[in-house]
């Protein structure tokens, strides 16, 4: 069975980029891109692996990355960012997660952290 990605980004470009890569490796992804709809889904939906934008309007990436921990421990998470802070460093680390891409990153760079992450789930 093919592993299923979620990817919240409020920009498109990198939603596009990232769907592309992964369903040339055969993954099911889908994309999202406002944090209200995103709320929604991670609440009722399972996914294999989510990769969250930290930055995100109205509601940051860390709201989104606690909903998805409360609701389903098993997914694999990876946080994108710009910058990642000591600050949300020191939050997601709380929260188990050691996976992230700093933008701008590679496709190996991604192949490489969604494969680390299904992994060590």
């Amino acid at each position: 069975m093919k592993e299923k990605i979620l990817v919240i980004d409020d920009e498109e470009i990198i939603r596009k980029f990232i769907q592309r890569a992964l369903t040339r490796e055969d993954y099911l992804v889908e994309t999202i891109g406002d944090s209200r709809t995103a709320l929604e889904v991670v609440s009722r939906e399972i996914f294999d692996v989510i990769l969250v934008d930290l930055k995100m309007p109205e509601i940051n990436g860390m709201t989104i990355v606690k909903k998805i921990k409360e609701s389903n421990y098993k997914t694999g998470i990876i946080i994108i960012s710009g910058v990642i802070s000591y600050e949300a460093e020191k939050e997601t680390s709380k929260l188990g997660i050691e996976n992230y891409l700093i933008k701008p990153f590679t496709i190996d760079k991604l192949l490489n952290t969604v494969k680390k992450c299904l992994e060590n789930r």
